[in-house]
């Protein structure tokens, strides 16, 4: 299964060093906005590829002492995640754009983003480009500029399967 808990912590961790910013968080959070400027960030999908799932199949070690070893079936396939990147600001102030580069930056570069995400079976695919996504709220504007980011994750399902490696028949009854 994809830790999306490690993958999202990451991100959190990763933009907060880099653009300097206190605030980074998930778009989803039941809590009160934070002061100006934050980011947030949301997952738009998660969508198995095309081809992608693979699956063996081998003897393990049983974790039955009566049985010497199991079937595991392993499939593990490569999905790819779309994540929504949004910076906030107040409406006068043109510090937003700068922030929003920053974080754009940390996902472009393989030295940044993808390095860190690496370790717990996730990389970056691609960035798109930065957009206005300016919304009023009352009577005042809320600057919000973003962009999306396709990211790659490694999912792994293991399942084993006990067997049954001796039969004895005696006197038409079987014995396990």
């Amino acid at each position: 299964m994809i830790e999306m808990d490690d993958i999202n912590n990451a991100i959190t961790t990763g933009l907060k060093d880099y653009v300097q910013l206190q605030h980074v968080i998930r778009a989803e959070q039941s809590s009160s906005r934070p002061e100006y400027p934050f980011i947030t960030f949301k997952w738009i999908s998660i969508i198995p590829e095309r081809g992608t799932l693979n699956k063996t199949v081998q003897t393990v070690a049983s974790k039955d002492p009566e049985w010497d070893v199991d079937i595991e079936y392993r499939y593990s396939r490569n999905p790819v995640m779309t994540l929504s990147v949004t910076v906030y600001d107040k409406g006068g102030s043109d510090e937003i754009t700068k922030l929003v580069q920053l974080a754009h930056t940390w996902f472009r570069i393989p030295e940044l983003a993808s390095d860190m995400l690496e370790p717990i079976g996730a990389r970056v695919l691609n960035t798109h480009m930065i957009t206005s996504r300016d919304t009023v709220l009352d009577q005042e504007i809320e600057r919000r500029l973003g962009f999306d980011v396709r990211l790659q994750a490694t999912d792994e399902v293991v399942i084993t399967v006990p067997t049954i490696e001796r039969v004895v028949v005696n006197n038409n009854e079987l014995v396990l």
